[in-house]
């Protein structure tokens, strides 16, 4: 009990969602972007948040469940994110969730997989986004935790 005490805690005193874009980009296959300042995971369920035309548009296709629109547009592996520290390695944000605002916009969430757990206080310097569909008017943001 302590320890969730210890989680919400932390959260609520250094928990921040950070824009990563100052203005909208589009990424047709591949996007690198060196940070202005690094950006680390103050619990496991960091993650980047993307927001783009393609995938509200597909959030507001009429019919069934609209979540189930967004994950048969931006199937798995369809998008990843790979976040780069300072000595160059490696760590892949490849589970897909989805979100939606409250103000008429659908978001993209990634996250680590279970095998490859992000590890917490480590900077990132840079990342990488990949997409198999073509994204605009993208916005990327960090959030360094998860409820």
């Amino acid at each position: 009990m302590f320890d969730n005490i210890f989680i919400f805690t932390k959260i609520l005193l250094f928990g921040k969602v950070i824009l990563l874009t100052i203005v909208p980009i589009d990424i047709s296959e591949h996007y690198a972007l060196n940070l202005e300042k690094p950006v680390s995971a103050l619990t496991n369920g960091a993650h980047i948040i993307i927001g783009a035309k393609e995938i509200t548009e597909a959030g507001k296709r009429e019919g069934g469940n609209l979540f189930d629109s967004i994950k048969n547009t931006f199937p798995e592996d369809s998008v990843y994110v790979v976040l780069i520290d300072k000595e160059g390695k490696k760590f892949v944000l490849d589970r897909i969730g989805y979100s939606y605002t409250g103000t008429d916009e659908y978001l993209l969430i990634l996250s680590s997989s279970k095998d490859n757990n992000l590890p917490l206080k480590k900077k990132f310097y840079s990342l990488e986004i990949f997409t198999k569909i073509p994204l605009t008017d993208v916005e990327i943001k960090w959030s360094n935790y998860t409820m």
